[in-house]
């Protein structure tokens, strides 16, 4: 049983992990996906920086305005981009930048069903896993830490 706790609790750790994007139904993103650093777009002429732009807006649920901004926003130099990581999703620079509360719960509701899909996958994949890993290896656990020293933050409920 705890082996099993500790196992939800790694996917579950692992989904926070990989939540950046998502293909959710109403949301439509589909892959982790940031907006293209300056000097990604600096490569593209226009006609390539348009339709990446249109297609990261179909992803992210955002417009092409919204995508460009936040491009903007994670330009190499500017102060966002020195205090987030490169992988920043386009939302999330919004959000963080928002201009109204209305805005900000706006950015916040795309992201949270983003990281809502990303995390069902996730699991969904984890399970899978479990089931593929117990048939292929049935007399080997997958995590085994008996006689391990593990920090009680791993092992508390």
């Amino acid at each position: 049983m705890a082996s099993t706790r500790l196992f939800i609790m790694l996917a579950v750790a692992a989904a926070a992990v990989v939540a950046q994007a998502a293909e959710p139904v109403p949301t439509r993103i589909t892959a982790t996906q940031s907006a293209p650093l300056a000097a990604d777009a600096n490569r593209l002429d226009a006609a390539q920086l348009q339709a990446l732009d249109m297609e990261q807006a179909r992803i992210w649920g955002l417009t092409v305005a919204e995508i460009q901004r936040a491009r903007v926003l994670m330009q190499p130099g500017t102060a966002r981009a020195a205090f987030s990581s490169p992988n920043l999703s386009p939302i999330e620079a919004l959000g963080i930048h928002a201009g109204s509360d209305a805005e900000r719960r706006r950015y916040a509701e795309l992201f949270v069903r983003a990281v809502h899909a990303d995390t069902e996958r996730v699991l969904a994949w984890m399970a899978s896993y479990a089931t593929t890993y117990a048939r292929l290896y049935p007399n080997e656990p997958a995590l085994d830490f008996k006689g391990q020293k593990l920090p009680r933050s791993v092992i508390a409920p």
